[in-house]
């Protein structure tokens, strides 16, 4: 699975939405998961996810998408369970578990209010919450190119797993050597792209303001179509 079908709403298929109204729903899930965050005791935090899990499951969401989206928080996870203890001393467990399940609760906030709100739907709803307009365009950025980064990013390992790379290739140190140039390369790319796309925006009248840009961001723009066929000016 892609990192942009993890964000897909479509791969939710959620058949209810739960909360009608937009704004409260994500005003809903921002309080819920504020709240869980906020707390200190195992009870209090339960408290809070009670109504996240309900959200869920009253949406009809599919379970193989709500349990593919742990992916996205598992390196945080993992980090947070062997650094913890590390710097903590005693009592540094009960801690971790308390962390990793307010991550649980705030991962599932967001997975409802993916798979139940789209796109546009979910820049309208920070607008009416006065979400600073800088904040929602990067956001809807963002969801909008994070699936063709991963497309790209497809292309590349798929490119290097022709020449050779392969998973038993991970305990050769100059495998990781590889990786990091290919991270490298496409971060350059990405950078080039976002230069591309924004000369491309100004030249059909892009002023930076959420009022006049709505239709841009409802509907896939062909942004693309100025840049250069993949691996047509980097070698890798």
């Amino acid at each position: 699975m892609s990192s942009g079908s993890l964000f897909s709403q479509s791969r939710g298929a959620a058949t209810r939405k739960v909360v009608n109204h937009d704004g409260w729903r994500l005003g809903l899930v921002l309080i819920l998961v504020a709240l869980a965050s906020s707390m200190r005791g195992y009870m209090d935090v339960a408290l809070c996810g009670v109504p996240v899990l309900f959200a869920v499951w009253r949406s009809g969401m599919r379970l193989a998408y709500v349990l593919s989206r742990f992916i996205l928080i598992a390196p945080f996870g993992l980090g947070t369970a062997i650094l913890l203890p590390l710097a903590s001393g005693s009592g540094a467990w009960a801690l971790v578990g308390l962390l990793l399940v307010k991550l649980s609760i705030a991962n599932l906030g967001v997975t409802f209010l993916m798979g139940t709100t789209s796109v546009p739907e979910l820049l309208q709803a920070m607008k009416l919450l006065r979400v600073p307009a800088p904040l929602t365009e990067m956001m809807g950025f963002t969801l909008r190119y994070i699936s063709v980064l991963s497309e790209e990013a497809a292309s590349m390992l798929a490119a290097q797993k022709a020449r050779g790379l392969r998973a038993s290739s991970f305990t050769n140190i100059r495998s990781y050597r590889r990786m990091g140039r290919l991270l490298g390369v496409l971060l350059v790319r990405a950078l080039e792209r976002s230069g591309r796309i924004h000369m491309a925006m100004l030249s059909r009248g892009y002023d930076s303001g959420m009022d006049n840009n709505q239709e841009a961001f409802a509907r896939k723009v062909p942004l693309e179509k100025e840049e250069k066929p993949l691996g047509s000016h980097t070698r890798y």
